[in-house]
């Protein structure tokens, strides 16, 4: 938790479990929603949410199906279609206009989501690219990876190896923090992983018509930068490649500066999203 923010207040949004704070000060025009990242859940992104509260937006973030105590265990069997159920679920159920962030596969879940028109903007933390833009890195990357394609193949769990995990998702953690990261990590679907790859997925570059954020950590070991580069030229969105970052931006050190470059970014848009400038967003009830 970030110091000296309150902690956000449980709460539960579309029937899935999440947090949430009020905006502080002057309150923005935009409502987040964050979709975490594979093998985590809403309480990874409880800073961002106390973070974003303190910068005046009101914030939520939920776990999808699979964690946090709802079934299925582990995940097993769920498909890329239920986590983007779960997804287009909860920005229905919050008010708008609606600023949607994911991180790694809640990346390429919000940008699905954006496509079908679950929010009024969308910004992306080390998105699992779509269809047709294959994340290809660094030889000496590639051994971590290639060893998950068993699991995934099966389409049970998908739980990588401390080892796995560190060379994938934790460069950036210091050394002493990793263990603890690790095992806060929940098995996550391997059916809904592998349809990101095999056969991909689709999204149309001509319904993206809602503004786009790309970020990528630039020593990103799983989605390399290029790949988020050609991500956003393809969709039309602005495109940062962050330094001193790698895959697991919500949790690495200076994580604040990441969020303030997704803060300044909503400020500049939010008064062209909102219904009172002649936008399309509408306020929607909270279910």
């Amino acid at each position: 938790m970030s110091a000296g923010l309150p902690a956000p207040l449980p709460t539960t949004v579309a029937g899935l479990p999440g947090i949430h704070t009020l905006a502080r000060g002057p309150r923005r025009q935009l409502t987040i929603l964050l979709a975490h990242g594979v093998l985590c859940d809403h309480t990874f992104l409880e800073p961002w949410v106390a973070w974003f509260g303190a910068a005046g937006f009101a914030t939520y973030a939920v776990s999808r199906r699979g964690r946090q105590g709802q079934p299925p265990l582990h995940s097993d069997g769920v498909t890329f279609e239920d986590f983007l159920s779960d997804t287009r679920r909860a920005a229905g159920a919050l008010p708008h206009p609606l600023l949607l962030v994911g991180h790694s596969l809640g990346g390429i879940l919000a940008l699905k989501a954006a496509e079908q028109g679950a929010c009024e903007a969308v910004a992306l933390l080390a998105p699992v690219p779509p269809r047709g833009i294959i994340p290809l890195g660094r030889i000496r990357d590639l051994p971590p990876q290639l060893a998950q394609v068993g699991s995934l193949l099966s389409g049970g769990t998908f739980y990588p190896s401390f080892r796995q995990a560190t060379a994938m998702f934790m460069g950036r953690i210091p050394q002493p923090q990793r263990r603890d990261l690790y095992q806060r990590y929940t098995p996550d679907s391997a059916r809904a992983v592998r349809t990101t790859y095999i056969p991909g997925v689709r999204v149309d570059p001509s319904r993206m018509r809602v503004p786009l954020l790309c970020l990528v950590g630039a020593e990103d070991a799983t989605i390399p930068p290029k790949t988020v580069a050609r991500l956003a030229q393809r969709y039309g969105g602005h495109f940062h490649s962050l330094s001193g970052h790698a895959h697991e931006l919500v949790a690495e050190p200076r994580w604040q500066e990441v969020a303030q470059v997704i803060a300044s970014w909503a400020e500049g848009i939010a008064p062209n999203l909102a219904p009172e400038a002649g936008g399309q967003a509408t306020a929607r009830p909270r279910a």
